[in-house]
């Protein structure tokens, strides 16, 4: 055995699949304990499994699949696999040479593929015999691997908890083919609770780039699954943008949420199922909050290029909602009668909208007009569902909030007159375009602005004349059918002071 990890690289790979059987059969009995050889073999078969790791056999990693899906037959090997894992995660904190455990963790995804095979071969020879014991062995493995994670104080230590975090996603992946959705969560879970939230940053971004393997890889695709990992996701990813740390991340993470969600609609056709719409009121109601809390944070301190990014995610997000998506949103922010926390909600929209749609949509490059364009819709169609709550909930007599109101009005008003929109600068065939893909959004947000006037009622007299020159800006628009649905707009306000007065003389 000590000569075989001498052999040069090539020759190992060469004879890979002869050695590997001639591994097994000396790693433990044909009733699967141990023999005086296992803890070598671990190590040679670690050694192996770490060739594949590197650039230049990495080519050979499908050969190694083929080898456990086709030719590996030894079913009792992952009680030793299993234990082995466990001795090296124990052994950590008083190891001297931490090699050995390093290539251990960088190793896993292929350690776990041959304990899950094994264990599906003795389930299929034994009609399932032991699981209960496998079940505990595994959670036990994972027990010791989550309680080295919170070890600090060395320098060398770091490394080997890095190698487990960038190893569990696939392992993760692979699980689930033989624990139920419940198991799986738990230990997800447990293990990236498991990582202090004081921890070193390296240690902070290598659990983070583990969520994102888990968004980027299978376990994603499937609505079970996927509902699991992101609750959890949310849950950490909800604690850094509330921190301000590792938001580049984080936007990562929550971009390639939405890429798969997105798909996931996509797929799922005109009525998208239910889960996908449970997962989209997951993200909004535990993330949407926070993300702009964080935006307003750092607009304010001047950090542009996360605020872009963090915004972006934020598109792509009310891109995918819906009007129920936002009904139910209301419902949880005014679940106890109060409708500060939606008043708070909209207040910190209108805000972001104000400042990016001010900055003529900083975010993407002057010449991105197609992604201005897409950007402005879904802001057109989220300005929409905002108008809503206004009408319901700070309306009436009791409730009427003319600072959100003129909040609105000042938003849909700098929409409507932004460059990007004007859409007469544009050449014939660029007008042509923008028109039939979209419309004349500056029309459909102008009525959306009268609209939403003829609703105040009574509550007019508080926006004159405030609103009188913001409505100016709108009859300047060269729209005929706007200009002339904005001019009743100012004899409505002509008629409303006069109305006013008359009254104000009538008390006198």
């Amino acid at each position: 055995l000590q000569r075989l990890l001498r052999i040069q690289n090539e020759e190992l790979i060469k004879f890979l699949q002869d050695v590997l059987d001639a591994l097994f059969a000396m790693f433990s009995t044909d009733d699967g304990n141990s023999t005086p050889h296992s803890g070598l073999v671990f190590h040679v078969l670690v050694s192996i499994f770490s060739l594949m790791q590197s650039s230049k056999f990495q080519h050979f990693k499908p050969v190694m699949d083929a080898y456990i899906k086709d030719h590996f037959a030894a079913p009792l090997v992952y009680k030793g696999l299993l234990s082995s894992v466990q001795h090296l995660a124990d052994w950590m904190t008083t190891a001297e040479n931490l090699e050995p455990i390093l290539q251990c963790f960088t190793s896993l995804e292929f350690i776990f593929k041959l304990i899950i095979q094994s264990r599906k071969l003795f389930a299929h020879a034994s009609g399932g015999q032991y699981e209960d014991k496998f079940k505990h062995d595994l959670f036990a493995v994972f027990g010791s691997l989550n309680n080295m994670l919170p070890v600090s104080g060395s320098p060398h230590i770091l490394p080997t908890q890095e190698a487990l975090l960038s190893s569990i996603g696939v392992v993760f992946e692979q699980l689930r083919a033989i624990i139920t959705k419940a198991e799986l969560e738990t230990l997800v879970k447990t293990m990236l609770d498991a990582v202090p939230k004081d921890a070193q940053p390296p240690l902070i971004q290598a659990k983070l780039k583990a969520i994102k393997d888990m968004v980027s890889g299978q376990m994603f695709q499937d609505d079970d699954t996927r509902s699991v990992i992101l609750n959890i996701a949310c849950k950490h990813l909800r604690t850094h943008l509330a921190r301000r740390d590792e938001l580049r991340l984080c936007s990562e993470i929550l971009a390639e949420i939405l890429i798969k969600l997105h798909e996931a609609k996509v797929k799922s056709g005109e009525k998208p199922s239910n889960a996908i719409q449970h997962d989209l009121d997951t993200l909004f109601s535990n993330i949407f909050p926070n993300m702009m809390q964080t935006i307003t944070v750092l607009g304010n301190g001047g950090n542009e290029s996360l605020v872009c990014s963090l915004f972006a995610v934020m598109l792509g997000l009310m891109q995918l909602l819906d009007e129920s998506h936002y009904q139910r949103m209301w419902d949880r922010l005014c679940s106890g009668g109060n409708n500060k926390d939606v008043k708070e909600f909209i207040q910190q929209c209108l805000n972001i909208f104000k400042d990016i749609l001010e900055q003529d949509w900083i975010i993407f490059s002057k010449d991105w007009l197609v992604m201005k364009m897409s950007a402005n819709e879904v802001l057109r169609k989220t300005l929409e569902e905002l108008a809503k709550p206004l009408v319901y909930r700070f309306l009436g007599p009791q409730s009427f909030d003319s600072q959100l109101w003129w909040s609105y009005f000042s938003v849909a008003v700098i929409f409507l007159t932004q460059p990007s929109l004007q859409i007469e600068q544009y050449h014939e065939t660029k007008r042509r375009k923008i028109l039939s893909t979209h419309g004349d959004m500056r029309v459909a947000m102008g009525f959306q602005i009268l609209s939403m006037w003829a609703q105040l009622g009574e509550h007019k007299l508080h926006f004159i004349p405030s609103m009188v020159g913001p409505f100016l800006e709108v009859t300047l628009v060269p729209e005929p059918a706007l200009r002339k649905a904005t001019f009743t707009v100012f004899y409505d306000m002509m008629q409303c002071e006069q109305v006013s007065f008359q009254f104000s003389l009538s008390n006198h």
